[in-house]
């Protein structure tokens, strides 16, 4: 997974990079988003005041009903900036991402609990490029109180790259365990290609437990799919290989 070079000089050309490609790219928009972002791009770039850039988030909560629900008004300072962020999160935004989070005025009033949403968001749809910008702003903000990591999310929905970049640029361990004792192994087990990259790992703990005493085969075996025999084969086969004597 790579981040996107940010594109260095003319004033005027930052602008619309920002701006362009979230706007030409993400079509149809409504317009107060549309707007909200080309205020967001200007204001850090010193073109608009802080004022109105407050005044164009304002209009896009305001728009952006379907994302009310995630917003608490009585316990965050700006949940206008909270709401744009989790909307980016959603719509693989990674452009409006960085610049919310690169500004201080901004990133000051996201609250970690919304930004956690925004990581496990990324790291369900498999949006590196938003997962690698919500990370490198708050590299601690990668799990949830009970344990559940954005690797567990990872691993749930098949995203075997996500995964990969969560190991080696994230340093999540790959055997994190939630309050429930599961390893990412086991929320992977309905998806063959991510099993396959965990398996590839010397590292990963095969034979770990959970709270249940259930270890990831007996997890695979519990998947109603197709694919669960083949999983089940995986971890077999790799079991008895590590059995071997050498």
């Amino acid at each position: 997974m790579h981040e996107t070079e940010d594109r260095p000089g003319h004033l005027v050309e930052r602008v619309f990079y920002c701006v362009g490609s979230v706007i030409f790219e993400h079509l149809p928009l409504w317009s107060d988003q549309a707007s909200c972002c080309t205020a967001l791009a200007l204001e850090s770039v010193g073109l608009v005041d802080h004022d109105f850039l407050a005044y164009e988030l304002d209009k896009a909560r305001a728009s952006l009903q379907d994302e009310r629900h995630l917003v608490d008004s009585t316990r965050h300072e700006s949940p206008a900036v909270e709401s744009l962020l989790v909307h980016a999160a959603r719509s693989n935004w990674p452009l409006v991402i960085k610049a919310l989070l690169a500004s201080d005025s901004w990133a000051q009033h996201i609250g970690v609990e919304k930004h956690l949403l925004c990581v496990f968001l990324a790291a369900e749809r498999g949006y590196g490029e938003c997962l690698a910008a919500l990370v490198a702003a708050r590299p601690d903000a990668v799990s949830r109180k009970d344990g559940t990591s954005a690797l567990h999310v990872a691993a749930q929905n098949g995203h075997h790259a996500i995964c990969e970049w969560l190991v080696d640029i994230g340093n999540i361990s790959i055997n994190v365990r939630n309050n429930l004792e599961q390893t990412p192994l086991m929320y992977a087990v309905g998806n063959l290609e991510t099993v396959n990259w965990f398996l590839s790992r010397e590292d990963v703990n095969i034979d770990h437990r959970d709270a249940e005493n259930m270890s990831a085969f007996q997890h695979a075996s519990q998947e109603r799919a197709p694919v669960a025999v083949n999983v089940m084969n995986l971890l077999l086969a790799r079991r008895c290989h590590r059995s071997r004597p050498a």
